[in-house]
């Protein structure tokens, strides 16, 4: 049998409910829902539309607990394996034309296979946080275009020389953006070094003309 379900808030197509980004994580913390009465848990309702907000700037804020993304149709793309983040995902949204994944603590690492096959991502902002991004990590992602790359320090990625299991695919096109402040720590390495097998920052040889600076988006 159904039931209904009362809401503080409506959730209507496309809502967004902005609140302050240094209380983010807390209106994420909670994991009891439809609880019948009026108590702080029943947030966890409304997990995948609370954005984190500066009201003093009137900007939304992107944090390093959060991977950010667009997609081809508009909708949620879901990682290939939510286990690879070193992190428990709490939130998952599409609002306003922006993806925004969002994980317990700061994103560290994108696991091997982290968002294999997923061919309707077209563009994603990892966080200053990460320093890892593993084997097959955006493999087989044939519409991705743009990689927002932010931290200073280039992380580590897997190369492996006449195979599809690199961290990023080959597509035609793609652009890794990196910050200003860091593009020559990015653009170092030569493109005839690289480690074959395993997970390194001189990998980053191997993606020298992907490599572009749009400031630290």
């Amino acid at each position: 049998a159904g039931g209904y379900y009362y809401y503080s808030i409506p959730i209507n197509a496309g809502i967004c409910i902005y609140v302050p980004s240094e209380a983010f994580n807390t209106y994420l913390s909670y994991t009891k829902t439809y609880n019948s009465q009026i108590v702080q848990d029943n947030w966890y309702g409304y997990r995948n539309y609370i954005v984190p907000y500066d009201f003093n700037t009137g900007t939304i804020v992107r944090l390093n607990n959060q991977i950010w993304y667009t997609s081809s149709d508009g909708k949620t793309v879901s990682p290939y394996s939510s286990s690879v983040f070193g992190s428990s995902l709490l939130a998952n949204s599409y609002i306003n034309g922006v993806g925004r994944i969002t994980f317990k603590e700061d994103v560290t690492t994108i696991g091997e296979q982290a968002f294999y096959t997923r061919y309707k991502l077209t563009s994603v902002i990892l966080p200053e946080t990460v320093t890892e991004i593993g084997m097959s990590a955006f493999q087989s992602c044939s519409n991705l275009l743009s990689v927002y790359c932010n931290p200073t320090t280039p992380p580590a990625i897997y190369y492996q020389n006449g195979s599809s299991t690199s961290s990023f695919p080959s597509n035609a096109g793609m652009k890794i953006y990196v910050p200003a402040s860091a593009l020559d720590s990015y653009t170092q390495y030569s493109t005839s070094s690289y480690e074959d097998k395993v997970v390194s920052p001189l990998n980053w040889s191997q993606y020298q003309s992907c490599i572009q600076v749009v400031g630290e988006k």
